[in-house]
């Protein structure tokens, strides 16, 4: 077989993917583009209504507004910092914050094409267990801290009208338009990255962290998706693409699989943000706290989900969840586009490295 320059094969990998997200328009791309405006325009004002209620009570209604809420990380910050700064706990905000990053309508429908249902499972699952440990982690911050740094936030009104107004149809358009704006360059990003991945792949460049069985592999797996999505920087939705590639060629473990995902919390991009919201001071307590959370709740629902592989086996089911998540191939609902991705005789490259 004839070595193509770099360059050229990753022009093709990304014409391949942007090819996939053509064909698989109306099945995977369509459908969050009509839901996340309707979210936007019918649910997120009287969802934000909720928290606002009860600032101190349970975090499942600052979930619901982070998954209403729209795409655009920007967005998403000023919401919290107008949450927080309306008296909002900091465990409800940091909620609603993991809820839009990772529940996102766009996230969830990319993830389940590129990866299949299971790891959309393994992500909703981490987030949660994200919310219950920092719950209990940002107990360990004194009151009064967050009342100085609520005395010193901006006077930023959540809920602002220009993003939760319910419009009947010139909402839905509004809304709709602000997704695209917001969305079209994290994809350009996260297609053009994943095309460089899987091109070092081909090229037996691209290497594989050793060891991903045991516990040990998997903590270092999960650390280097954490550390890979920092170093990465790009955004939810355009991230899926990157870790697809990621975890097809074998390069982490699910583990690593999850920190990736939820890292987008601790990018470059969004640890100026948590200065802004709860002040220099208490950033860095809330940033340790996260990267914290999002590597033992990786490695925790990569624990349960190896224990209930455990339990089928001893009750003689044949397909164990482990063919889910330890595979060289993983399973994919679109059987045309696995076999076009990861099952071609020539692409022999992106397996057992």
């Amino acid at each position: 077989m004839v070595e193509l320059p770099f360059l050229e094969q990753a022009r093709q990998f990304w014409a391949l993917t942007v090819t996939h997200a053509l064909v698989m328009f109306p099945y995977v791309t369509l459908p969050p583009f009509l839901l996340s405006p309707l979210l936007q325009t019918f649910a997120q004002g009287a969802a934000g209504r909720r928290v606002l209620e009860r600032p101190n009570g349970s975090p499942w209604r600052a979930l619901w507004l982070g998954i209403c809420s729209p795409p655009g990380r920007g967005k998403i910050f000023r919401e919290a910092e107008g949450l927080f700064a309306a008296g909002v706990s900091p465990s409800n905000v940091l909620a609603y914050l993991i809820a839009a990053h990772s529940l996102l309508a766009y996230f969830v429908f990319l993830v389940a094409a590129l990866n299949g249902p299971q790891p959309v499972l393994g992500l909703a699952l981490s987030a949660l267990v994200c919310v219950v440990l920092l719950r209990f982690l940002l107990r360990g911050i004194p009151a009064h801290e967050w009342q100085e740094a609520r005395a010193l936030a901006p006077s930023v009104l959540p809920l602002r009208e220009g993003t939760t107004r319910s419009g009947g149809v010139s909402g839905l358009v509004r809304n709709f338009l602000g997704d695209l704006a917001s969305l079209w360059w994290p994809l350009v990003l996260g297609t053009a990255l994943g095309a460089v991945i899987a091109t070092w792949g081909l090229a037996e460049v691209f290497f594989s962290i050793p060891g991903g069985e045991g516990v040990a592999g998997q903590v270092f797996s999960a650390g280097a998706g954490l550390l890979l999505s920092y170093v990465s920087g790009v955004p939810p939705v355009g991230n899926v693409y990157p870790a697809a590639w990621l975890w097809k060629a074998e390069f982490f473990t699910y583990a690593g699989l999850m920190a990736f995902y939820l890292g987008v919390l601790v990018t470059p991009f969004a640890l100026p943000r948590y200065a802004e919201i709860f002040g220099r001071r208490l950033a860095w307590k809330v940033a340790w706290r996260l990267g914290l959370v999002v590597v033992v709740s990786s490695l925790l629902v990569t624990a349960f989900w190896y224990g209930l592989d455990s339990a089928l086996h001893a009750a003689g089911f044949a397909e164990p969840i482990e063919a889910l998540i330890d595979s060289e191939v993983k399973p994919s609902p679109i059987p045309w586009f696995h076999r076009l991705f990861w099952a071609e005789p020539g692409m022999h490259g992106m397996h057992g490295m």
